[in-house]
């Protein structure tokens, strides 16, 4: 059971960085800088180690290895989403990338709220571990 369970958060944690950095990867390739694509990469990859790691050490901590794989995602897609976003086109290989369409602010607004959502995973997790 136990194995099932490491295999599951470290397959989830994986979907979420793929899933949250995987524009990255892309914008930076449409953006002809090949070495900058290899950040998010190289940052998506310690995310999942860092599970793998954490899930061996404290596997009973779930939610917060969650929440701070949230809070991870959150800061890198922040600091991306405000380095790119006077670089992204409005109309990428003939598909509109939605920059016309929101705000960096509402962006800015939105990584907020991810974050907020990612401490309430840990604190979660801290508080029902203390009422145990």
């Amino acid at each position: 059971m136990a194995e099932k369970n490491r295999f599951t958060i470290v397959i989830a944690a994986a979907g979420a960085v793929f899933g949250g950095l995987f524009w990255v990867v892309i914008m930076e390739i449409a953006l002809r800088s090949w070495f900058h694509a290899l950040i998010p990469v190289f940052l998506g990859g310690l995310c999942i180690f860092g599970v793998i790691k954490l899930y061996n050490r404290r596997p009973e901590r779930k939610l917060a290895i969650i929440g701070l794989v949230i809070l991870w995602l959150v800061v890198i897609n922040f600091i991306f989403i405000n380095v790119l976003y006077d670089s992204v086109p409005n109309i990428l290989w003939g598909v509109s990338t939605g920059k016309n369409q929101i705000s960096l602010y509402m962006l800015n607004l939105y990584m907020g709220i991810f974050s907020l959502a990612g401490f309430i995973f840990v604190i979660a997790d801290i508080l029902g571990r203390k009422r145990k």
